[in-house]
Parts: C-alpha cells; structure tokens; sequence
C-alpha cells in the first residue's frame, strides 16, 4: 500500500511570509534545510505509526504500510503534521492507486522500473545538454550506470555558459546515450512480500 504526498510552503495569512530558507530555489541551502525541516515533522508520524514507512525528497513524501489500515492512518497523521506546518496540498496530486511514481520511478504492485524517460538525441544547445543531463541523473543509479558512465554526456556541460551557445553529440556520447537506452529497456525489481 503506498501513497505519495507533493506538499508545498503556504503563508497563513496574506501579510505572513513563507521563510527563504525553504522557499527560495537560489539559496544553496534550501534543499538541505528542506529535507532537515521535512524530517523534523515526520519524525513524530514516523514513531507514531510503526511498520508504516514515511519517505520523502524535498516535496515528495511517500506514504507506505503493510495494510490499507495502517496506510490510512500514517497518512492522516502525515497530511495533518504538514498542514499544521503551513504546508498545502494538492488533492489532485496525491497518488493512491498503482502505478505510484516517485523519483523517477514507476511502482506498481509487483515491480518498480524506472519511468519512461523520452531521451532526446537530438541535441542542440547547452539547454538541451542539462535537461538531458538532469533527467539522466535521476535514473542513473536505477540503471546501475555510474557517473563515469555519462562522462561522455557531462562533458558537453563544459566550455560557454550561454544556454542557447551549440552543442552536438560526440561519437562516445552517443555511445553513453545507447548504454542507457538498453538499460532502460532491461531493468525491474520485483517487490516480494
């Protein structure tokens, strides 16, 4: 049984302000202060329901137990910690039935593969470059690739700082860009119980 949360910082009131520190995308802290604040209202829910297992990145918070008991009430117990903590949530987001997707990843009841990821070959500009790049290194370690693996890729990063400056494909990037494809169309795991 799984559920997943996407919570986000709400002001109480229109003159309250959200704090930088877990808003603020250009404050390099943000995401480990995020994670430490997350933490620290979980942590309660988490000794309060046991076998039940609470995770969570930045503003993704996945909610699972061993029956849809115990998941209904971690979840109670976690929506209300984090709407006590001036979060809000998007009923719309929240993800009750299979297939979950969390991370990069797509959950069903009896596997877990990695989301299909669209990879764009046809590379253009450094724009192109990290956005291949960022969706890459999401499903990098599913994949069992290392960073050492994408080097060819990462390299394209370097030299010219304009997002619009050229970029293409080299002969071992290329190479790279094959060597996830394959995996991608290779890897699961299987959940047992």
């Amino acid at each position: 049984m799984f559920c997943l949360l996407s919570p986000y910082p709400q002001p109480r009131s229109p003159e309250e302000k959200i704090p930088l520190e877990i808003s603020s995308p250009r404050d390099e802290n943000s995401p480990s202060i995020c994670q430490w604040y997350l933490s620290s209202l979980l942590s309660p829910v988490r000794a309060a329901v046991g076998e039940a297992i609470i995770l969570h990145y930045m503003d993704d918070v996945l909610v699972c137990a061993p029956n849809d008991d115990l998941l209904s009430h971690a979840l109670d117990l976690t929506i209300d910690s984090l709407v006590a903590a001036g979060f809000k949530l998007q009923e719309e987001k929240i993800q009750r039935m299979p297939p979950w997707k969390y991370l990069g990843l797509e959950i069903s009841k009896r596997t877990i593969v990695p989301q299909i990821l669209v990879v764009k070959n046809n590379i253009k500009t450094l724009a192109d470059v990290h956005q291949l790049c960022g969706s890459l290194n999401w499903v990098r370690p599913w994949l069992g690739l290392t960073t050492e693996d994408l080097d060819p890729l990462f390299n394209l990063l370097k030299g010219g700082e304009e997002l619009s400056s050229p970029r293409t494909l080299t002969q071992e990037a290329r190479a790279a860009l094959e060597k996830v494809q394959d995996r991608m169309a290779t890897r699961q795991a299987n959940r047992c119980k």
